[in-house]
């Protein structure tokens, strides 16, 4: 079983040996692996419907009944499941009204191609914004001048700092 897939520090080059007839990828991602040797791949009916999933997988897929994604939240944040009151409003996190796309990736997955992706939906939802993960000086200085190239206005980009991880869970 993996469980990290193609994430960082994965171990893909093993089961590309095929050390075993059923092998499994689970909780690295939420979608195909695209490897022939990963035989099934763990997911539920919400991230992966049905109806939809089949011909996208390479994998035969596993449908766990509630969820795919394991973790211990109800233990560790119990404080956020019960509390509603703290949920923060898109006001106060420096957020507009209106369609938001948000794209909190590591700074490698947001090549030019795919900024060029943002901003097509941008143009195509004019009132929508992006909000981004903040990111070292000169990435945001490459993404604005890449903008402004493509002449969408930087006031439709927001970075945003990275939050701890009690506040991310909220």
């Amino acid at each position: 079983i993996s469980m990290s897939g193609w994430t960082s520090g994965h171990r893909m080059a093993c089961l590309a040996l095929r050390p075993a007839p059923m092998q499994v990828a689970w909780m690295g991602g939420h979608d195909t692996t695209g490897a022939k040797f990963i035989t099934h791949t763990v997911v539920d009916k919400i991230v992966t419907p049905p109806e939809f999933a089949q011909p996208f997988y390479s994998e035969r897929l596993m449908y766990l009944p509630d969820s795919f994604f394991v973790n211990e939240y109800r233990q560790s944040r119990s404080h956020v499941i019960v509390d509603e009151t703290n949920v923060p409003s898109r006001a106060t996190q420096g957020l507009p009204a209106g369609p938001l796309a948000a794209n909190f990736n590591q700074l490698f997955k947001l090549d030019p191609n795919t900024l060029k992706d943002w901003v097509d939906i941008l143009r195509a939802v004019p009132e929508a914004n992006l909000w981004l993960q903040q990111m070292p000086v000169a990435a945001v200085s490459f993404i604005k001048n890449r903008l402004k190239q493509q002449k969408l206005g930087l006031d439709r980009v927001l970075f945003t700092v990275r939050g701890d991880f009690k506040e991310h869970l909220i």
